[in-house]
């Protein structure tokens, strides 16, 4: 099997889920060869690629994430110049299988068809969703131009969803929720891979009851994503102040990639403590007890959610924040939909460590039986198995429609 996959971000080296799921492909059983096209550079200039990679010479100077077309806000705009551009590399590469990260490379999937290579859509969100969630957490002084077209975008978007995830012949999605909003969109999904845990190193953390005596909570993830920004801002804002009623003071440690200005506030402000993209967060979270999440927007899978349960440490959430993981409350993870009722829920297991650490080893027996990178690896697998298979003796791909 010869495989291509576009991404947007170059994945090397790993830091988001996004990351991490692109770079499983080639490590593949059955995959004999594989190359990787992205629009931007490594992340670090001096990071050696593993695999085949190319960035598109057209984006080379420019920032992709703001190159969506204005009519389809979900999908990239390309030129003539990155159409040939993708046309030379798959002649070079011939390609048995090409995978795409999300619909934002829509117009290169719709290209494609009339090769008859055939093709999976990996969707590590329902990105209308996400769209429509992003521009109403916006301020509405900054939102005025979205109020006035938000019909026809809303329409665009949803649109593209569906019309791509039926154009592929495999369309991927995280988790059972995002396949049922897909579907309620009138969008198809074939399999449910979600993403795994990034470093299996973290499932050696220990768990002894004195590590839940440290309220401090940590919080992990993409610092420019609008989810979590947004929950930044109310755990430094409004959890320290309901802890401090309950004459509990803390400085929630915040760490991740590309602090957006509201986190690097917070932070000069001495709300947070602010790890700027860090190399490992490995030691963070062996020496963290709990992770408070007010994450209200998103879908995907909650890459650091899984990272923090495999770690040991408590996580204590809002519904969404856990949403599609398979998570049950008093299980797995403690459920909190307000601030008040994470501080209140925290001083409990402060106060009764044994029943965090309980808590904590359930957690990651759920991460161990469902999201380790061996059961990933064989969801993977069998997938692109699956098309390789049908499209070598000539039969139709069966796009399996998920009915939530």
């Amino acid at each position: 099997m010869r495989l291509m996959q576009f991404v947007v971000d170059c994945p090397w080296p790993t830091i988001s889920g996004g990351d991490i799921r692109n770079t499983l492909l080639g490590t593949l059983d059955g995959v004999a060869a594989y190359c990787c096209v992205g629009l931007t550079k490594p992340q670090e200039e001096q990071h050696t690629i593993p695999v085949e990679y190319h960035q598109l010479q057209c984006f080379a100077n420019s920032n992709p994430w703001k190159n969506f077309d204005p009519h389809q806000p979900t999908c990239l705009r390309f030129s003539q110049n990155a159409f040939s551009d993708v046309e030379h590399l798959i002649d070079a590469f011939q390609p048995s299988i090409v995978v795409f990260e999300g619909v934002a490379w829509g117009a290169i999937l719709r290209q494609l068809q009339s090769r008859r290579i055939p093709t999976v859509l990996d969707m590590h969100n329902v990105e209308s969703l996400l769209y429509e969630e992003g521009m109403q957490s916006r301020p509405w002084y900054k939102n005025v131009w979205f109020r006035l077209h938000s019909r026809r975008w809303r329409r665009a978007v949803r649109e593209v969803d569906r019309e791509l995830s039926h154009l592929a012949d495999q369309t991927w999605v995280c988790s059972a929720d995002d396949a049922s909003a897909l579907h309620a969109l009138g969008g198809v999904s074939s399999h449910q891979i979600p993403n795994p845990i990034p470093h299996e190193s973290a499932l050696e953390a220990p768990i002894f009851e004195d590590r839940y005596r440290n309220k401090n909570p940590l919080f992990i993830g993409h610092l420019s994503f609008f989810p979590n920004v947004a929950a930044v801002v109310e755990l430094a804002k409004h959890g320290r102040r309901a802890l401090a009623r309950r004459n509990i003071i803390i400085q929630p440690l915040v760490a991740g990639r590309q602090p957006a200005r509201a986190i690097r506030t917070l932070a000069s402000k001495g709300l947070i403590q602010l790890i700027a993209n860090p190399v490992s967060c490995q030691n963070l979270l062996a020496n963290s007890g709990y992770s408070l999440l007010p994450i209200r927007q998103g879908s995907g899978t909650r890459i650091k959610i899984l990272e923090a349960l495999a770690a040991g440490l408590v996580v204590i959430a809002t519904h969404k924040a856990v949403e599609g993981l398979g998570l049950l409350d008093g299980i797995h993870y403690c459920h909190a939909e307000t601030i008040d009722d994470m501080a209140n829920r925290l001083c409990e297991f402060v106060a009764h460590p044994d029943q965090a650490a309980q808590l904590a080893q359930r957690g990651r027996d759920l991460v161990i039986e469902n999201y380790s990178r061996t059961v990933i690896h064989h969801k993977l697998s069998t997938a692109l198995q699956l098309l390789h298979g049908t499209r070598q003796t000539g039969m139709s791909v069966d796009r399996c429609l998920f009915r939530g």
